[in-house]
């Protein structure tokens, strides 16, 4: 149940197309039951391009802590670790695919472009997930079945700090779903998915958080 609520919040057009998800953070988070909770998101440079913004080699992984809201208490707490690995590649239609165990109920399969991170869709088409590089602002919608799903590149730089280190990030939204809920995911170029944050609707606050915890590249 909790890969799925992760799966959800960080890549549910994966599985499907119109279903909701969430994911924030402006400056801080509500305090989970860990050492780690010093997480900043503070204004930097942006990154240079010219590195993927996923590294795809076979053998990489990330490793991240989930937390999720007690119902009863309304803080966030951590109770999963849950794993990303590149398992494998395959080519489709001439272009490499890489299998990424973790993400997704079965895995996904997802490669870098020019434009961005994408990955194959729900009905084998592929979809951008994340535009890169980018400036502030940046639409990159779409139409996945009959849902519009609003995306964005808010920032091309911000610090963040997440029990794994501090991180340049590119921070994205994603509003989908019958709800309209939003997503945050903050990306590290040359290292990947960094922190993913859900919104509860209507209150708007966090109801699930996932932080990179440790990378192992190959």
């Amino acid at each position: 149940m909790y890969r799925l609520l992760f799966v959800v919040m960080i890549f549910i057009l994966i599985g499907c197309g119109g279903e909701e998800q969430a994911n924030r953070q402006e400056e801080t988070i509500p305090k989970t039951n860990t050492e780690a909770q010093t997480d900043t998101e503070q204004e930097t440079a942006p990154p240079l391009a010219g590195v993927d913004l996923m590294p795809l080699e076979v053998g990489n992984s990330w490793v991240y802590e989930l937390a999720a809201m007690d119902t009863l208490t309304g803080e966030l707490t951590v109770n999963k670790i849950d794993t990303f690995r590149v398992e494998r590649d395959t080519v489709i239609d001439g272009e490499t695919f890489y299998f990424i165990s973790g993400m997704g109920l079965r895995g996904t399969l997802a490669t870098n472009r020019d434009d961005g991170f994408w990955i194959m869709g729900p009905m084998g088409q592929p979809i951008m997930l994340a535009k890169f590089p980018g400036v502030d602002g940046e639409d990159f919608s779409m139409t996945v079945g009959p849902s519009v799903i609003t995306n964005r590149l808010d920032k091309a730089g911000l610090e963040i700090e997440v029990p794994a280190g501090k991180f340049y990030c590119y921070k994205y939204s994603q509003v989908m779903g019958p709800m309209r809920r939003t997503t945050y995911n903050y990306f590290a170029p040359g290292l990947g998915l960094v922190k993913m944050e859900t919104l509860g609707s209507p209150t708007g606050k966090p109801i699930m958080v996932g932080r990179l915890i440790d990378y192992a590249a190959q």
